[in-house]
């Protein structure tokens, strides 16, 4: 299995949205794609942190070096955070929007807060 089709199948297994996936990157909706379908081979080593982090999965899982797709410390942190379980209870309730207005809201939430910082 390449990184994309990796990428894809773990998109689509916790349901999330192409666009929020796109949003967390800061590419197109069509990049996206071309990462999901070969058409760009090599993700940039910039990519990869922050599409673990939104897949709930490791870069070695992405990459294919491992079949483990959340290492036993990842797991045992996502199922303590309470806002990942909050949305694993709520997942199914929202549709695509719903799901890409949370992302846009966290995104800017963060921003907010580290803007506060560099004050």
């Amino acid at each position: 299995m390449t990184t994309g089709e990796r990428m894809k199948a773990r998109r689509k297994e916790l349901g999330i949205p192409v666009q929020v996936i796109a949003d967390a990157l800061g590419v197109s909706v069509a990049t996206v794609y071309r990462y999901e379908k070969g058409e760009i081979e090599k993700l940039p080593s910039s990519v990869l942190p922050t599409l673990a982090a939104v897949l709930h999965t490791t870069r070695e899982y992405l990459m294919g070096w491992s079949e483990d797709k959340v290492s036993d410390s990842n797991n045992h942190e996502l199922r303590s955070d309470p806002l990942i379980a909050f949305y694993g209870e709520v997942k199914d309730k929202l549709d695509d929007d719903d799901k890409a207005d949370l992302m846009a809201f966290m995104r800017v939430k963060a921003q907010l807060k580290e803007q506060g910082k560099k004050k």
